[in-house]
């Protein structure tokens, strides 16, 4: 029986790459069931996330996060990829198939595997007028093509539709010929690379503009901007042109055209579908650098994504032929030497790092490979023909991850040791290991791995700490996990980190000095909200909240809830001591000289009135009440807002 996935581990390497607000964005998005279509292939996840202006199908990598994509026009790693890490994670852990359709409940909730059952009943295709079909079908030839023709004089416009899907239907018709299907490597190339590109022109001539308005584009960018302002970009680099496009048309031809290229992936014939797959990949990437400003939208760009997992998938039905077909095993060596080929020296060789990977299903594929390297630069990934250390780290790092994919221990830390002392950043490399020896539950060995990257690493992340603890918990190491819960809260202080570190000492004899250090820690942070929060929540110190309260005063925002607190317990335990503080903000408020300012400052008095009451000290607020009453009377807004918070009379 398939094992169930356990998606713990992609949502921690997820967090390595998105940063918390838009993480917290995207769990809002599963929240909101916007995530839809859910198919797992593994490496993969493939997904659906519903947005304000359309639908981003969206791909996310099982192992390795930086390869996932999405087809929003957001730069970055982005709201919809950890959407679907929320959904996988919380829907998906522990079951060995998670294929969820749009439109189907979520798995567990109330009727979800009934919804499952009877959702194509529920969202039903368009079927076709099955009375007109059948007359069609039972029509003789001359009949037909006088009804076609009669079709063509009434509605001039369905004479290119005709001819699109005729030459369609002759280029299929070409393409599982004998002709085509049983070319080799070198023959495919060459017809491909002359037969994509007509294609390709011929789906282009299909675009067609929409015309927008100047007011549709400002309501779209403002919505956009309010909710979404640190992910939102415009499509317009000219306010001129309001004009976006339509692209159905043409890329559904060349959908299906891919379609019908992974279909001639079979045992028989193989070689001319996936070498049309590898061409139409290739030719669309020079496509879309080539009219990316004339046309600007990200569809073009998920499109030629689309494409790459058609290759994909015919690369993967070849290394499982290989396995018992001496030709397939040919094709593949034939291929990755094709590829080097292509390289004029080894910088290119990055540009085909996916091509490469999905063609070694094993070491002998992989030393062949590093026999034509070799032969391209002596030096391999020593050399010093490279443009710069950066480069290296990128093959370092793909070299080191594929070794050690196909079990290559040694290979893999002779090769990380290139970049010993680089000023390049190992943490790619360390991450490889990690992975590698959790696969492997080497827990000792990912340890000194995690190390390295928490050690050396300067931009290191709270997920990193929580992965390493994961592993001392894996190890049942007490002690490496009570340093590393200290370590990781020194580097991200929070309340909830303080607790759980304050819980691990708690019998510890030195628990007292511990925890003065971390204060004094936050202290030299400066970091005086969280010391306010840890004594009124954790540490039951009124006084020393309050301490910390006034020694950063000028420093303070009085509405961040901990200070709000800390005044809502002050005026239950020393409201006399909130006098001066309330006096002076209420007159920082009225030397602002606006409204809002005014509103804040009546706030305040009221405030102050309650906590002379409660002090006693009633004549000190009908002092200050009078001395407002008079030094102001001028100042309407002031005193419109005094009256409206009840407190025009002292």
């Amino acid at each position: 029986m398939k094992e169930g996935h356990d998606f713990k581990l992609l949502l921690m390497e997820m967090n390595q790459y998105i940063r918390d607000y838009i993480a917290g964005r995207g769990l809002a998005y599963y929240e909101k069931k916007l995530v839809e279509d859910v198919r797992i292939k593994e490496p993969w996840i493939h997904a659906t996330v519903l947005g304000n202006y359309g639908d981003y199908k969206v791909k996310v990598h099982m192992t390795d996060f930086s390869k996932s994509r999405c087809g929003c026009p957001y730069d970055d790693y982005c709201k919809h990829m950890a959407a679907i890490v929320y959904y996988v994670t919380r829907e998906c852990s522990d079951q060995p198939v998670c294929n969820k359709s749009a439109g189907f409940s979520h798995a567990g909730a109330p009727g979800a595997a009934d919804t499952i059952e009877e959702a194509p009943e529920q969202q039903p295709s368009r079927q076709p007028d099955n009375d007109l079909q059948q007359r069609l079908q039972n029509m003789e030839k001359d009949d037909l093509l006088e009804t076609i023709t009669r079709l063509v004089e009434i509605e001039p416009s369905t004479k290119e539709t005709l001819r699109l899907i005729l030459t369609e239907r002759e280029r299929n018709a070409s393409l599982h010929s004998d002709r085509i299907r049983q070319k080799g490597l070198y023959s495919s190339l060459a017809y491909y690379q002359k037969e994509f590109p007509a294609i390709l022109k011929q789906c282009e001539s299909l675009f067609s503009k929409i015309e927008s308005s100047d007011e549709d584009y400002d309501d779209n960018y403002e919505y956009e901007s309010y909710y979404d302002d640190y992910e939102y970009e415009s499509y317009y680099d000219d306010y001129g042109d309001m004009s976006k496009w339509d692209y159905t048309k043409g890329l559904e031809i060349l959908r299906r055209y891919g379609q019908e290229l992974l279909k001639m992936v079979i045992a028989e014939y193989y070689i001319s579908g996936t070498v049309g797959l590898l061409v139409a990949v290739m030719e669309l990437e020079d496509w879309i650098t080539r009219y990316d400003d004339e046309y600007g939208e990200n569809e073009l760009v998920d499109f030629c994504s689309e494409f790459e997992d058609y290759l994909w998938e015919a690369l993967e039905r070849v290394r499982d032929y290989q396995l018992r077909e001496p030709q397939a095993q040919t094709f593949l060596q034939e291929l990755i030497d094709w590829i080097i080929l292509q390289c004029k020296n080894l910088d290119d060789l990055s540009s085909w790092i996916s091509v490469l990977n999905n063609c070694i299903p094993d070491k002998r594929y992989l030393w062949h490979l590093k026999e034509r390297i070799i032969k391209l630069d002596r030096g391999f990934l020593q050399s010093a023909r490279l443009d710069d250390e950066k480069h290296r780290s990128i093959l370092v790092s793909w070299w080191v991850e594929l070794c050690l994919s196909l079990g290559l221990e040694e290979e893999a830390k002779q090769t990380a040791g290139i970049m010993a002392g680089s000023s390049q950043p190992e943490a790619s490399v360390a991450y490889s290991f990690v992975r590698y020896y959790e696969r492997l539950e080497r827990w000792p060995e990912a340890i000194v791995a995690m190390q390295t990257i928490l050690l050396t690493g300067s931009m290191n992340n709270p997920h990193d700490y929580q992965r390493m603890i994961s592993l001392h918990e894996k190890t049942s190491n007490t002690q490496g996990i009570k340093d590393w819960y200290e370590k990781w809260f020194l580097s991200y202080p929070d309340l909830e980190l303080f607790k759980q570190n304050a819980a691990l000492i708690e019998n510890d004899a030195d628990q007292e000095a511990k925890i003065s250090r971390w204060l004094e820690h936050l202290e030299q942070k400066r970091d005086y909200i969280l010391l306010i929060s840890i004594s009124l929540n954790h540490l039951d110190d009124i006084d020393n909240a309050w301490s910390v309260f006034l020694k950063h005063k000028a420093l303070s925002q009085v509405d961040e809830p901990v200070i709000l607190r800390l005044f809502k317990a002050m005026k239950k335990y020393a409201p006399e001591k909130l006098i001066p503080v309330y006096r002076e903000l209420a007159l920082n408020n009225i030397s602002a000289r606006n409204r809002p300012a005014y509103t804040r400052a009546a706030r305040w008095m009221k405030d102050l009135r309650e906590v002379c009451g409660l002090s006693g000290n009633e004549e000190t607020w009908i002092a200050f009440h009078s001395k407002i009453m008079t030094e102001y009377r001028r100042f309407r807004a002031l005193m419109e807002e005094i009256r409206a918070a009840g407190i025009g009379q002292p």
